[in-house]
């Protein structure tokens, strides 16, 4: 979909308007929505070499109804795009296509890891001198962040 911002005079609002050059262009962008969708479900599938009639009896549709979302005839519901991509284990994001990266979350969305927790345990056994070291350390980071976002950085 092609937008274009509507300024005032004053320019202290922002109005965006909508709009197709042609009915070409609104067919484009849709085929192109069903091809990355169809080809996203169906090269997963493969991927983990299963039957289209798996993952019908997993979303308790047909395996017609399998074979048009991965042909980008039909597109599958909201409900249905959530379940595909909790069966995939991918996030809805990489099915529509709008990001490469097939991982339901980055691991610093999800909590500790692991390795995070292994980390702060080992954190937490070293010399206070060197606990301060590593409070120091965080609070350059975290002044470094800030500074890279526009901010004074100073605490």
């Amino acid at each position: 979909m092609k937008r274009k911002r509507i300024y005032s005079q004053t320019g202290n609002s922002c109005e965006e308007e909508s709009s197709y050059n042609s009915e070409e262009d609104l067919n484009t962008e849709d085929e192109e929505e069903h091809r990355v969708l169809g080809e996203r479900l169906l090269l997963l599938r493969e991927n983990k070499e299963i039957y289209q009639k798996e993952v019908a009896a997993y979303l308790k549709v047909s395996i017609g109804t399998i074979s048009n979302y991965e042909k980008g005839v039909h597109d599958p519901d909201l409900k249905t795009l959530c379940k595909l991509a909790d069966f995939y284990d991918v996030s809805t994001d990489y099915l529509l296509g709008r990001t490469p990266i097939p991982d339901p979350a980055p691991a610093a969305a999800t909590g500790p890891t692991e390795e995070m927790d292994r980390m702060i345990l080992s954190m937490l056994k070293l010399p206070p001198q060197e606990q301060e070291v590593m409070r120091l350390f965080e609070g350059f980071v975290r002044r470094h962040k800030l500074q890279a976002k526009g901010g004074s950085g100073k605490t």
